[in-house]
């Protein structure tokens, strides 16, 4: 055998590996023959992958299309999402602790996923909290509400702008493009976006929303002008 083949022929199962997603969890507490489930959030159809645990350990193993928003079950009351592609993933965590706070290693994605939850869903519960507070009559809260949307679109541009390739980025835009009727800010901030941040489901219903403002858009300005011939 060549040696160049030789190289290829050992090397071949740890390509094989990466294509994959492997996650190898050490949870403390966790009982034997507990079921842990992991399944594609956006098609929960079938699930990605099975396993029941043992020794306080469990392996999964499973095929991505692409990076994914995975909802991991452990037995009936450990629940959480991650953000994962084909990778070989870590976890450590404890029964007593919150799986959104557990260790996971091996996946920059899932670490930006953390810093999106971190960073970003205690501002939305604030939006949500002030938009109730307008619908109940409070003037006041309308201020606030302007005051930290703005803010809100300064962090989303420093989050793209620092993880320009990270899928998360992809979902960052997407799940914010509410919160903006500028359809050329929309558009600056999808072209900050590298192909491997947007190839993936994410990205695809991205495109969609973004074609259906144009669209929108276009029809609001073609009927404001056909009243003015």
């Amino acid at each position: 055998m060549k040696p160049a083949l030789f190289v290829f022929a050992i090397l071949l199962p740890f390509f094989s590996l990466a294509q994959k997603l492997n996650i190898d969890a050490t949870i403390s507490g966790l009982a034997d023959d507990t079921k842990v489930v992991l399944n594609d959030l956006e098609n929960p159809v079938e699930p990605v992958a099975q396993a029941v645990s043992k020794n306080g350990s469990f392996h999964l193993a499973g095929k991505l299309e692409g990076p994914s928003l995975l909802g991991l079950m452990i037995g009936k009351d450990l629940k959480t999402a991650i953000f994962l592609g084909n990778e070989n993933v870590k976890i450590l965590g404890s029964v007593n602790d919150d799986p959104d706070n557990w260790k996971y290693t091996g996946s920059r994605t899932q670490i930006d996923f953390m810093n999106f939850q971190n960073d970003f869903v205690p501002k939305f519960q604030a939006l949500n909290l002030l938009a109730q507070r307008i619908q109940m009559g409070d003037e006041k809260a309308k201020p606030a509400l302007d005051s930290s949307i703005d803010m809100l679109q300064n962090d989303i541009d420093d989050f793209i702008k620092t993880r320009p390739s990270s899928p998360v980025s992809t979902l960052v835009v997407l799940s914010t493009i509410g919160l903006t009727e500028d359809i050329a800010l929309l558009e600056k901030r999808v072209n900050l976006l590298t192909t491997e941040a947007t190839g993936n489901v994410f990205g695809g219903h991205l495109k969609k929303r973004l074609l259906m403002r144009n669209l929108m858009s276009w029809g609001v300005w073609h009927s404001i002008f056909r009243r003015q011939m």
